[in-house]
């Protein structure tokens, strides 16, 4: 029969409190999951995400230049068809005598020549 001596009784000892101290710790205090992750990988990312924001607002800026040019271009026409004599003339009144007088007076004519015959 092997006896054991002090030491090994000592060590053993140790050995299992060591391991309730770890039990009790461990159930009070869980460990947070490990994740496998490249050295440098939060640099990286921080360097994708300042890359993507550089992007966005780059995209943003393009596409509010377009729509600004957009919008001018529509106003200039716009204006242009306003003011310009096209097939219809212009979109104003012109010669407001004409406008308030004389294209009643002949609309009225017109009227009373087809309503009442000569």
């Amino acid at each position: 029969m092997i006896m054991k001596t002090k030491i090994e009784n000592g060590t053993r000892r140790r050995f299992k409190i060591a391991i309730a101290i770890m039990i009790f710790l461990f159930s009070f205090f869980p460990c947070v999951n490990a994740k496998a992750d490249y050295w440098g990988g939060a640099m990286m990312a921080s360097r994708w995400e300042t890359m993507y924001n550089n992007m966005m607002k780059q995209i943003e800026n393009a596409l509010i230049a377009s729509l600004k040019e957009a919008a001018f271009q529509t106003i200039n026409q716009t204006v242009s068809n306003a003011i310009s004599q096209g097939a219809n003339g212009p979109m104003f009144i012109t010669n407001w005598e004409d406008f308030l007088i004389n294209e009643p007076q002949r609309q009225a004519d017109l009227y009373m020549n087809d309503f009442l015959p000569a």
